[in-house]
C-alpha cells in the first residue's frame, strides 16, 4: 500500500523555503522532527505525491549526508518504508552506513559489502549486534520475491546492478559522478528514486571514447539525465557549512542556483580565507619553480593557530593540509618535496582523489599553470574541487596565464574560468 501525504505528518506549510533545521529528538533513535519548508519536508511530500524522480542538487558541504540520514529515519521510524540507499563507491559506503547507525538504530541499518564486517563501519562504542533482516513490503530480489533484508540497506551502485533488487525507494548518493548506464541499471528495479548530489564537482570519469553512443549518452552523470525528465522534482540545499562567504562568492558561477555560507566563524592566524601565490611564468606544469612554490607556502602554514568553526583552537600541523594539483605527474613531484620538507602527514592528490574530503587548509596548483589547457585542465568540475576542499584558508597557486588568450576552449568557458579565478585572488 503506498504511502499517503497524511502518513508523513507534514506541517501545514511544508511547502515553503524557509531555512533549513531539522533537529533530532532526545531519543537517538527517534525519528527526525520535520521543519515547515526544509528540504527534508519537501522531499517527503513529493514521495507522498507519488513523484517518480527526485533530484536534491546540493553545494560543497551543503549537507548532502544529513538529508539522507533524515530521510531514511524518517521514511524507517516514522513510516515503518525500507529504504535501499547506493552510493559509487565502497568508502563512501562505509562512511554513510556509519553516519546512518548514529542516527537510526544499529540493527535496522546493514551494510551489505563483502569483505567489510559490521564492526569495521560501526560508530565507536557501538555493540556489533546482527542487523535485524526481516521481509519489508517492498524489497523484492531479482526474481520479485519478498527479500530478508534489514529495514536499511546501502551498497555500492555496482553491487546493486549486479543484483538487480527491487523495491519501493532508492536513494543514490553522489549521484552526479554516476554514469546513466550505471544509475539507471540500479534503480531499474525501483518505483521512486531520489537522486542527491553536486552539480559542481567532477562528472563520471568514463576511460573510453564515447562518441558512437553521443546520442544516447549513457555516459553523462545520472542526475543530469534525470533532471531531463518531464516528471522530475528537484530542490537545492541552500547553504553550506563547509565554505566561508568568500570562497562561496567566488564558486557561485559554476551553480545555477543560489546558496549562501553558514559556516561559524573559522580561520587560520595572519591569513585571509582565499589567499594567492604568483609564480612567473613556469615553463611547463611540474616546473620545479612551479612546484617549490606550492611546498613553501604549504610550509608556512604550520604552527600557525586554527580558529576551528565549532570554537576551538589548536597549532595547525601537516595533516590538516591537502595540496592537490590537476595531474599524477605534479602529485608524484609534490609528494617527493613535501617528504623532504617534513610534511610527509599532509595529503597529496589530484582533484579526482581529494573530491569528498575536508581539511582546514588547501594549497591548490592552477591546473591552467604551465601553460596547459586541455579539456582535463580546463574542466570546471576540478577547479570547483580545488577551491571548495577548504574549511579555513585556500591558498591559490596560479602563474596568471588564465588572463590570456586561452584559444583552445570557448569564449563562454573563458569568461566562466576567469571570472571565478578573479573572485579567488580578489581582482
Amino acid at each position: 500500500m503506498p504511502i499517503g501525504i497524511r502518513d508523513l505528518d507534514l506541517p501545514d506549510v511544508a511547502i515553503t523555503h524557509d531555512p533549513e533545521t531539522e533537529t533530532a529528538q532526545q531519543n537517538p533513535y527517534e525519528p527526525v522532527k520535520l521543519v515547515a519548508g526544509s528540504v527534508t519536508a519537501q522531499v517527503l511530500y513529493q514521495c507522498a505525491a507519488g513523484t517518480r524522480a527526485i533530484v536534491v542538487n546540493s553545494p560543497p558541504g551543503g549537507g548532502k549526508t544529513t538529508l539522507i540520514t533524515h530521510l531514511a529515519s524518517y521514511l524507517h521510524g516514522r513510516l515503518g518504508l525500507p529504504v535501499m540507499i547506493a552510493v559509487p563507491r565502497r568508502a563512501q559506503a562505509k562512511d554513510l552506513a556509519r553516519r546512518l547507525a548514529l542516527l537510526i538504530d544499529p540493527k535496522d541499518v546493514d551494510l551489505e559489502m563483502r569483505g567489510v564486517k559490521r564492526e569495521d563501519w560501526l560508530p565507536d562504542g557501538t555493540p556489533s549486534v546482527r542487523a535485524d533482516k526481516v521481509a519489508p513490503a517492498g524489497y523484492v530480489d531479482s526474481k520479485g520475491r519478498s527479500a530478508m533484508r534489514a529495514p536499511i540497506i546501502v551498497k555500492t551502485l555496482d553491487s546493486l546492478k549486479l543484483t538487480k533488487h527491487g523495491g519501493r525507494l532508492l536513494i543514490v548518493d553522489e549521484s552526479y559522478q554516476v554514469t546513466t548506464e550505471c544509475g539507471a541499471s540500479a534503480a531499474a528495479g525501483f518505483d521512486q528514486i531520489i537522486a542527491v548530489g553536486d552539480p559542481g564537482q567532477i562528472g563520471p570519469v568514463v576511460p573510453v571514447n564515447t562518441y558512437a553512443w553521443g546520442a544516447l549518452a549513457p555516459h553523462r552523470s545520472f542526475a543530469a539525465r534525470l533532471l531531463e525528465r518531464e516528471d522530475v522534482w528537484t530542490a537545492s540545499l541552500p547553504s553550506t557549512y563547509r565554505l566561508g562567504q568568500d570562497t562561496t562568492d567566488a564558486i557561485a558561477p559554476l551553480y545555477s542556483f543560489d546558496f549562501t555560507s553558514c559556516r561559524p566563524d573559522a580561520g587560520i592566524e595572519g591569513h585571509d580565507e582565499l589567499e594567492e601565490l604568483l609564480a612567473h611564468s613556469p615553463q611547463s606544469p611540474t616546473d620545479p619553480m612551479l612546484m617549490d612554490a606550492t611546498v613553501r607556502a604549504a610550509k608556512r602554514l604550520i604552527g600557525k593557530t586554527y580558529s576551528a568553526p565549532d570554537g576551538t583552537s589548536r597549532p595547525i600541523e601537516a595533516k590538516d593540509i591537502v595540496v592537490c594539483a590537476a595531474t599524477r605527474s605534479q602529485v608524484t613531484a609534490l609528494t617527493a618535496r613535501m617528504n623532504v620538507a617534513g610534511l610527509g602527514r599532509s595529503t597529496v592528490g589530484t582533484a579526482d582523489e581529494i573530491q569528498g574530503g575536508q581539511w582546514p587548509a588547501t594549497v591548490a596548483v592552477d591546473p591552467l599553470a604551465g601553460g596547459h589547457v586541455s579539456d582535463h585542465h580546463a574542466d570546471t568540475g576540478r577547479l570547483c574541487v580545488m577551491l571548495s576542499r577548504h574549511i579555513a584558508h585556500l591558498t591559490w597557486v596560479h602563474d596568471g596565464g588564465w588572463r590570456g588568450d586561452m584559444p583552445q576552449i570557448t569564449a563562454r568557458e573563458r569568461d566562466l574560468h576567469r571570472r571565478v579565478r578573479s573572485a579567488v585572488v580578489g581582482h
